[in-house]
């Protein structure tokens, strides 16, 4: 199949999509000359979306310290809320007799960053240590109650690191 018609020696007509390339098109004067369809971006349309990009990244990475911070201090506050929680039922299972014999020694214990007691200061994972004073309470003499006598667990917890910043919390246990 040749170009030319063997008659007239005219080009024979090609379909469009055979004469040009695919994303070619003819210029509107139909010259000879073929424009490409635009399919990219310019470098200046490049540069300026990366410039707004980096504009509105910059207080999101600002942001990101403050996150983790947050999240270390409700992984904190988790721990010891379960550390309170595992002393304070087993404060509230301990025979109320018991109790002066069991916590006068204000013994400390310490615990994991999940909150599971350990053995030792020295065992893998040791973050936090908490001790338990025990104080005698009664009502006050211008209450109109009978004086029941009773007990005020302080449970003291602080890191190992930091032992000077500790936070208290207090449990009643009343006798009975």
């Amino acid at each position: 199949m040749s170009f030319f018609d063997s008659t007239r020696c005219l080009p024979k007509v090609i379909p469009i999509a055979m004469k040009y390339p695919p994303g070619i098109l003819p210029m509107k004067n139909h010259s000879a000359k073929l424009v490409s369809l635009r399919k990219a971006f310019t470098l200046v349309e490049t540069t300026i979306a990366m410039g707004i990009v980096a504009f509105a990244m910059v207080p999101i990475l600002g942001l990101v310290p403050m996150g983790l911070t947050t999240f270390r201090n409700a992984i904190s506050v988790t721990a010891e809320a379960q550390i309170v929680q595992g002393l304070s039922n087993e404060i509230l299972l301990t025979d109320y007799e018991l109790l002066t014999n069991k916590y006068s020694s204000e013994q400390v214990s310490y615990y994991t960053d999940e909150g599971e007691h350990l053995l030792t200061k020295n065992d893998a994972g040791a973050l936090y240590q908490a001790k338990v004073v025990l104080q005698d309470v009664s009502a006050p003499a211008d209450a109109n109650v009978t004086p029941v006598a009773s007990k005020c667990a302080i449970i003291e917890i602080s890191t190992i690191v930091n032992p000077a910043n500790s936070k208290k919390y207090s449990l009643v246990i009343p006798k009975g």
